[in-house]
């Protein structure tokens, strides 16, 4: 991961989904302690949206609660349950 950006390790193997609940179909799968950089979070903090290559728009969405968040996330951007932007609570 970029230094810049907050990051964390996954806990176990976890699905990269195309948003931000696990009704959202699978990119693929992240293998267990592999790091990744943090782009944002649902508003209520259930779901990061994460930097995944393999996904069309570079992006996919993990279940928060099997990442060790490694660097503050303060000041990321919060989305909406669908996976649309949202403004800062």
């Amino acid at each position: 991961p970029t230094p810049a950006l907050p990051f964390g390790i996954t806990l176990a193997q976890i699905n990269a989904r195309s948003g931000p609940a696990s009704s959202f179909s699978s990119y693929g799968l992240i293998e267990k302690d592999q790091p990744v950089t943090i782009l944002g979070q649902t508003l209520n903090g259930i779901w990061f949206q994460i930097q995944y290559q393999a996904s069309p728009t570079g992006v996919a969405w993990v279940a928060a609660e099997y990442v060790r968040v490694m660097k503050s996330i303060k000041g990321l951007p919060y989305f909406n349950n669908d996976g649309s932007p949202r403004a800062q609570p």
